[in-house]
């Protein structure tokens, strides 16, 4: 009947998004801990289930990150290779991808939108046209990857890289 049952953190959530005409909403109940978010916004491009996850980590004690407006910086792009491939984000069934092109690194999503990564330090990165998401990448002495995060809204999840 258009609810999504998953989980969150391990907490059982039972949830239902919509939008119209420039709006965009987001309802998400956790029955077992007897809290229920709703989030909304007058901007349909908003990713307002990442806010409503977000609200939901503050409210189970999982640690957020602030809002704050990254600052690019220039990094050498041979960089760039050690982040390229193909990741899975949370329990996704589909991986996006991380592609290098004339010096410059693209997030490609796997339902086809594609947008330039900008880089704050040497292992973290922003989109602008995203404002609200980040990728943060962990690497040993030799620079090689040991982790990968995509922070969605202050909330940080591991992705799997494969």
């Amino acid at each position: 009947y258009g609810l999504g049952i998953d989980t969150f953190q391990h907490h059982l959530q039972i949830a239902h998004s919509g939008g119209i005409n420039g709006f965009t909403s987001y309802l998400v109940r956790f029955p077992i801990d007897d809290v229920v978010i709703a989030a909304l916004s007058n901007d349909e491009n908003t990713g307002i289930g990442a806010i409503a996850n977000a609200l939901a980590a503050m409210v189970f004690d999982i640690p957020v990150t602030l809002p704050y407006k990254p600052k690019e910086i220039s990094v050498n792009d041979s960089l760039f290779d050690f982040y390229t491939g193909a990741y899975q984000r949370n329990n996704a069934d589909k991986a996006d991808t991380i592609t290098e092109k004339e010096g410059k690194l693209y997030w490609h999503f796997w339902w086809g939108g594609e947008f330039e990564m900008k880089a704050e330090s040497k292992t973290k990165f922003f989109m602008e046209d995203i404002p609200d998401m980040q990728f943060e990448f962990e690497v040993d002495n030799e620079g090689k990857l040991i982790k990968a995060y995509v922070i969605e809204a202050g909330l940080k999840n591991e992705m799997k890289k494969l």
